[in-house]
């Protein structure tokens, strides 16, 4: 009797479950041992999924690779990466110079996220569809999958991607200008201080929300909106657990963001399994 209100309540919030030979018994009770079972048998697969994935993301990179070099030219260029006294004149004050040139780089080149990650949503969408029959322990074709995978769920994908663009690109520049203001000195500091703080907690929200629109997208007939809102409630339910399987999933990503002798083993891992790892991990929690 508790199974059959538990499974009413779940498919009265998340919907039904997309029909493909789709067993809920046939799951291993053990994730952990699901997660080992699948990198041991699948690995190879998990390669290739990867860098399929990988390929829609190479947009996504070139503009992050864009934004830098304008970063880096751009600071080339100012006066406190000049000689003084050299044909350049001292600025009455540099305060502030180098977060504005942050906030107008950020500006123009995050307009582009959208595209950018629109198209980054038909790997993903790939991806996790034929993650999400590895974790269902179904048999796949890595390569014909991936391709069903973007057929029947780039619509929702492209609606994630969308709107997570939007709230990124402004929380973005909220940062930058309380970055600014803090930084001349303009105002109530500790109105900037709470500023930058919301908004990068609403990033890492949203986030943790995308990560589990695209997993319930993949599994569940769901309208946007009844996403949005699971997602939400999934979000703030379980955050310890949403805390961990983000890290544990951004381990190569990570590694990169460390430097050092860190970031040839993060370029090498996402390479060869990063965007598996991230879809494995979340989809299996």
């Amino acid at each position: 009797m508790a199974g059959r209100k538990r499974g009413l309540i779940e498919r009265l919030m998340l919907g039904s479950e997309k029909s493909e030979g789709y067993a809920r018994a046939s799951l291993p009770s053990n994730r952990w041992e699901l997660f080992w079972d699948i990198v041991k048998g699948r690995f190879w697969k998990l390669v290739l999924l990867n860098l399929l994935v990988l390929l829609f993301f190479i947009p996504l990179f070139l503009l992050i690779f864009y934004r830098s070099a304008v970063m880096s030219g751009m600071g080339a260029s100012m006066p406190f990466a000049q000689g003084f006294g050299v044909g350049y004149q001292a600025p009455l004050s540099l305060v502030g110079m180098e977060q504005q040139i942050t906030f107008n780089v950020n500006l123009v080149a995050y307009l582009f996220l959208p595209i950018a990650l629109m198209i980054a949503a038909l790997g993903v969408s790939g991806g996790a569809y034929v993650i999400r029959n590895m974790v269902w322990t179904e048999g796949i074709f890595v390569a014909n999958d991936f391709w069903r995978g973007i057929k029947q769920n780039i619509k929702q994908m492209l609606l994630i991607s969308l709107v997570y663009s939007i709230v990124f690109y402004l929380s973005s520049l909220a940062i930058s200008v309380a970055d600014f203001n803090l930084a001349s000195g303009a105002g109530k500091e500790w109105l900037f201080v709470i500023s930058k703080t919301l908004s990068i907690i609403t990033i890492i929200f949203f986030t943790v929300m995308t990560m589990h629109m695209i997993t319930m997208s993949i599994t569940y007939e769901l309208k946007f909106r009844a996403l949005i809102k699971n997602s939400f409630l999934f979000t703030i339910g379980l955050l310890p657990q949403n805390a961990f399987f983000l890290l544990l999933g951004f381990i190569p990503f990570l590694l990169l963001m460390l430097g050092s002798i860190f970031m040839p083993i993060g370029i090498i891992a996402i390479l060869i399994i990063g965007f598996s790892q991230i879809l494995l991990v979340w989809t299996d929690f």
